[in-house]
């Protein structure tokens, strides 16, 4: 769980088929409100590498709707290997909302 406003990280390391280190082609994430779908970080790619460390900012940890004790944001990582291949992952973590009652 991570506080409202405040900056979260996500690092995430990439395998082949052989759990072997691979660096793809092509990196891109996004970030969605997981109940209304709102686009709190369109697709931005980022260096490609084994492993990024995606820097969540306070903006995207905003709380949404005030009536919520937490709110579910989910992480959409999207790589390419090769011509042929993809890898898709989501990633789920909750926003505390510190100013709830």
């Amino acid at each position: 769980m991570v506080n409202e406003n405040s900056t979260s990280y996500l690092t995430v390391t990439f395998y082949d088929e052989s759990s072997e280190p691979v660096t793809p082609d092509s990196i891109t994430w996004k970030v969605h409100d997981k109940s209304t779908g709102t686009e709190l970080q369109p697709a931005t790619s980022v260096p490609v590498g084994t492993s990024v460390e995606l820097v969540i900012s306070p903006t995207i940890n905003r709380i949404l709707n005030s009536i919520h004790k937490e709110e579910t944001r989910v992480v959409t990582v999207e790589t390419t290997y090769g011509s042929t291949q993809q890898f898709n992952a989501d990633y789920e973590y909750s926003v505390k909302n510190l100013r709830h009652l």
